[in-house]
């Protein structure tokens, strides 16, 4: 008996992301590591991803977090 499905079948309908950024989508501590916030490997192919009706939550720990507005600003995300 196989207990993993062969095809998944995801609803048509929008979904929401919930995602932290620190160390999940961005180098945790970037600012104060290499000045600046950057994606992790394979963090941008991942939002890349996820379709535009869809919308992201991102949260966050940081206090200054302009650094992270701008690189998903300039990112188009």
């Amino acid at each position: 008996m196989e207990l993993e499905p062969k095809q998944i079948r995801i609803s048509p309908i929008s979904k929401t992301w919930i995602l932290d950024l620190d160390g999940t989508i961005v180098v945790h501590d970037g600012p104060y590591i290499m000045g600046k916030d950057e994606f992790l490997p394979g963090a941008r192919e991942f939002l890349d991803s996820i379709p535009d009706r869809d919308m992201i939550i991102f949260l966050t720990a940081q206090r200054y977090f302009q650094s992270v507005i701008e690189l998903l600003s300039n990112s188009m995300i």
